[in-house]
Formats: C-alpha cells, sequence, structure tokens
C-alpha cells in the first residue's frame, strides 16, 4: 500500500496519513482510526456522558439524583471567596439559592408541583462595577443548576418581545428533554432599560415590561426548539412557575434620597444602614423611576447593592481566589515572566480607581492594564524572560521595572529598565 495510505481498523476505509487522525502500535498490534470514527465515538460516547451526568432515576428525571441541596451558611461562605465587599448581597442570593434548589428537588423527585409554594423573584440594584453580573456568575458555578442571561436591551428593540423572552427561556436547555433546564434560573441584565427616560413614552418598553409579567408570575410558554419561528414546527412547553427571575439594573440617574429624612439611603450606606423600611422606599422610588406597580410586585425583594470601598478594591486586586493581580500574574507567567505587584502600588491602584469612580471593579483592570501595556508590547510574543515589579514612587507615582533575562535562564547581571506609568509606551532599556 501507499506509504501515504492507510486504513481505518474500524470501518475499513483507506484514507490519506493525514486524515488519520490516531496511529499506535502496542503489544504487536497496529491500529489506526480515520478522522470520521473518531467523531463518531465522540458523539457516541458524549451523548452517553450527558445521560450519565443527567443523573437518571427511577422516574426517568434527570437531574434529581445528583442535585446537591447545599445550605445557605456554604453557598454564603463560597460566594464570599469571590464576591468582595458585598456580604449583604451574598447572604440574600444565599437564601435565595437555597430555597429554589430546595423546591427543584422536591419537584424532580416527583412531588406535585403545586404544593411546592411560589417561587422567589429577586431584583438587585446597584451602580456599574459593584458586582451584580459577577456574583450571578459566581452563584450559577456554585449551585449547579442551569442558568440563562439575558439583556434587557435586546427586549426593547424586538417591539413586543416574545421572541426575546422564548430565546431567553431556550437557553436553559440543552435539549427539549432536558428536565435539569426546568428548574433553572432567569437573570435579566440592564432592567432599568425597560423604562423610557424621555419626554415622550416608548411603547416597545412599556411593552417589554408587560411580555416579563406572565414569565415572573410563573406561567405556561410554548416555544420554538429550533430555528426561526415561521420556519420551525418543533415545540416545547415550558413552566416558569419553576424558574425564578433575578433582575439586575444599574439605575444610574434614580433619585435615591429619602424624602423624609434627606439623608441618602443609596450606594453609600452600609449593610447595617439598610432597614426594610429602605427596601420599601427602594422599590417605590423604581416605580417613580417608570416601572409599573404590577411589574414591582412580582419581585419579593428589590435588594440595594452597597460600591465598592476602596478597601474593597484592594481586596478584590489582592484576592487569592481568581484576583485581578493573580489573574495577570499568571497571563504573565504563560509568556515567561514574573510578575510582582507591591503593596504599595496595589494601594495606589485602588484609590485611583475608587477617586475617577467609574466602572467599579472594571475600572482596577483597566488601571492595571495600562500600568503594563507598555512592558506587553514590547516583550510578549518574543520568548524573553524577565522579572515585571510594579512600585509606587511617592515623587512619580507607579513605576514599572523590569529585569530580563536572556534565553529563559537567569543571569547573574540581567538588563533592567524602569517604565513610568506616563511614558509607558515609549521608555526606553538602560543596558
Amino acid at each position: 500500500m501507499d506509504e501515504h495510505k492507510r486504513t481505518c481498523s474500524f470501518c475499513g476505509k483507506v484514507v490519506d496519513k493525514k486524515d488519520s487522525i490516531s496511529h499506535f502500535d502496542q503489544d504487536g498490534i497496529s491500529c489506526t482510526v480515520c478522522r470520521l470514527c473518531i467523531a463518531t465515538g465522540a458523539k457516541i460516547f458524549g451523548m452517553r456522558n450527558l445521560k450519565e451526568d443527567a443523573g437518571e432515576n427511577n422516574n426517568g428525571c434527570p437531574g434529581a439524583k445528583d442535585l446537591k441541596i447545599l445550605t445557605p451558611k456554604q453557598i454564603f461562605t463560597e460566594l464570599e471567596k469571590h464576591v468582595i465587599g458585598q456580604s449583604a448581597l451574598n447572604k440574600e442570593l444565599a437564601v435565595f439559592a437555597f430555597h429554589h434548589l430546595s423546591r427543584a428537588k422536591r419537584f424532580l423527585d416527583g412531588e406535585d408541583i403545586a404544593t411546592l409554594g411560589k417561587k422567589h423573584n429577586l431584583m438587585c440594584v446597584g451602580k456599574s462595577g459593584c458586582g451584580k453580573s459577577w456574583s450571578i456568575t459566581q452563584l450559577a458555578r456554585i449551585i449547579g443548576v442551569p442558568v440563562s442571561f439575558g439583556d434587557a436591551t435586546r427586549l426593547t428593540e424586538m417591539g413586543y418581545v416574545g421572541e426575546d423572552i422564548d430565546d431567553i427561556l431556550k437557553g436553559l436547555f440543552s435539549s427539549p428533554k432536558d428536565k435539569l433546564g426546568s428548574v433553572g434560573i432567569v437573570v435579566i441584565d440592564e432592567v432599568d432599560k425597560l423604562v423610557s427616560r424621555g419626554k415622550s413614552e416608548d411603547v416597545t418598553r412599556t411593552g417589554a415590561q408587560q411580555a416579563m409579567l406572565r414569565a415572573l408570575d410563573g406561567n405556561q410558554f410554548e416555544i420554538f426548539t429550533t430555528g426561526d419561528k415561521r420556519k420551525s414546527s418543533e415545540k416545547m412547553l415550558i413552566d416558569t412557575r419553576m424558574i425564578p427571575f433575578i433582575c439586575l439594573g444599574a439605575f444610574s440617574d434614580m433619585d435615591l434620597c429619602d424624602k423624609k429624612s434627606h439623608q441618602n439611603i443609596g450606594f453609600r450606606r452600609t449593610a447595617s444602614d439598610i432597614t426594610p423600611q429602605s427596601e420599601s422606599h427602594l422599590a417605590q422610588r423604581i416605580i417613580e423611576y417608570g416601572f409599573s406597580e404590577e411589574f414591582i410586585n412580582r419581585f419579593d425583594n428589590v435588594h440595594l447593592i452597597n460600591s465598592l470601598t476602596v478597601p474593597d478594591m484592594i481586596r478584590i486586586l489582592n484576592n487569592p481566589n481568581g484576583g485581578v493581580i493573580r489573574n495577570e500574574v499568571e497571563r504573565f507567567k504563560c509568556e515567561g515572566m514574573n510578575l510582582e505587584v507591591k503593596q504599595e502600588a496595589v494601594e495606589a491602584i485602588a484609590t485611583k480607581a475608587y477617586a475617577e469612580g467609574m466602572g467599579g471593579a472594571r475600572n482596577l483592570y483597566s488601571q492595571l492594564h495600562t500600568i503594563l501595556k507598555g512592558v506587553e508590547f514590547e516583550y510578549f510574543g518574543t520568548g524573553k524572560q524577565a522579572d515585571v515589579i510594579v512600585y509606587a514612587d511617592d515623587v512619580e507615582g507607579i513605576k514599572v521595572r523590569v529585569k530580563e533575562y536572556g534565553n529563559r535562564k537567569k543571569k547573574e547581571n540581567g538588563n533592567s529598565a524602569v517604565i513610568n506609568q506616563e511614558e509607558i509606551g515609549t521608555a526606553q532599556k538602560s543596558l
């Protein structure tokens, strides 16, 4: 046979050597597998693993067997590792998640949905960068049920939005027979965009609120599973009585001042300052903002999220569980470089990000990127090894020192460079 040809040991097809995904010889037995057989096998065993992971029980209900019920304290403890400076929010999410998990377990075990009590919907209000989306992402990772994220800005673009609500609900299901999706959680971000803030009322946004009411209440939705509504005939029935909603919004131009006391009850207050009266006052403010009362009444709690403080930002930068600096250290390590950020520089970065008041935690990434982009431009992809130290100078501000080593082996005297933050793109190495 042509040396460039091989015969698949499974299907017997003669294929080019480049189309042979695997060839090995063990105990004198030679085996060749073509790409088609590899793909077919991956599909077969992938489907088998999905069924095994679903944990089918005697009732054929996927997910009921393996769904783990965590206590509120367990969920809170895990959230605290990753969501910094938001203990009140973490407690709120922990109780919310436990309530949902306990209902979901009973439902998947076959209990009548009518005996499970009502679902809880939650609205979280907080400035951009305070950790709304991040906290929900971490919650989804911890509790292990499907979570579908939607954006309210998309709901306003399609008029009366039925198609978009369908798409968000459909995102919970890996297949029409996926029972675990029936106990998933829907998250709607930018919910404040469902309100028109202009002089004239935007009927599409008012319609978006009305379209969400049925889903928030808990009703059955018949949605198309694949393709375009106009072309697809496959449908599935979704019961949203087991699907709670979490809505997130910044409400950046909303007045959070208590008219009675004339004191700020908004983002600067601590968790201990937020009383039940303050929460009800917040709900009233949201109604005054432009939401219908019937829409807000679908939420069992409207939670006010605190803005981040400078100590919070320092903790986010230093967090060993995937903090900003740790992520950058790992990224530099992949390029053969050692990154160290001195504590005084950490404090300076946090102070500057807080003073700018733009983007909250996101601004920390922006600040650190600005400081390091000159080093990245000069060294990334070159294969050079170097130590990079970010430090703060009382006179010149945050600076970067680079000590380079040739051939990826440390020499006793390496080349070093000091890069000023303001001149980071043009700094020259001192040899």
